[in-house]
């Protein structure tokens, strides 16, 4: 009887290690295929925090569009000139600015978004919200937020309308 079912466990066995295989196998060559990394580690990898003085470099190159991703009150009463308002939430007014800034976001200029400062989290809820939707590039995203540009002293526009 005990040699019946060891003899049971280990065809068991082989017939479970071999599906694995072969089942990997599969999922390998298919292009189609599953992904064996879960999306959300792929989108993080995506995430790059840059300094203010990084984020220059890419402003000054007008290599990059930036995204302001606070309240609308924020962003009209100052905010990076040339920044673009999509805010992080609510999530449907946050999807209808993606929808609406589609084309700037697919052109060929890299995204660095920012928000209020360390504390606050809508720069990387808007980020992985455009990388979920497919966006492929990598995204910056501004370390300390608005202050750490306005604080360097660099570009800002106000309600005003002016630079400063």
């Amino acid at each position: 009887m005990r040699q019946i079912v060891r003899t049971t466990i280990r065809d068991a066995a082989w017939i479970v290690i071999i599906s694995a295989v072969l089942g990997l196998s599969a999922n390998t060559v298919n292009p189609r295929g599953y992904s064996l990394v879960k999306k959300s580690a792929e989108r993080q990898k995506s995430l790059v925090r840059i300094s203010a003085l990084e984020a220059k470099i890419k402003y000054d190159a007008s290599s990059a569009l930036f995204l302001d991703a606070r309240g609308r009150d924020e962003y009209e009463s100052s905010r990076i000139a040339g920044a673009v308002s999509v805010p992080a939430s609510p999530e449907s007014l946050s999807l209808q600015r993606i929808s609406e800034e589609h084309g700037a976001l697919r052109g060929n200029r890299e995204l660095v978004i920012y928000c209020g400062g360390s504390a606050c989290g809508d720069s990387d809820t808007l980020a992985s919200r455009i990388a979920g939707l497919g966006y492929s590039r990598h995204i910056y995203i501004l370390q300390e937020g608005f202050p750490s540009w306005e604080g360097a002293g660099y570009p800002v526009r106000g309600s005003g309308g002016g630079e400063r």
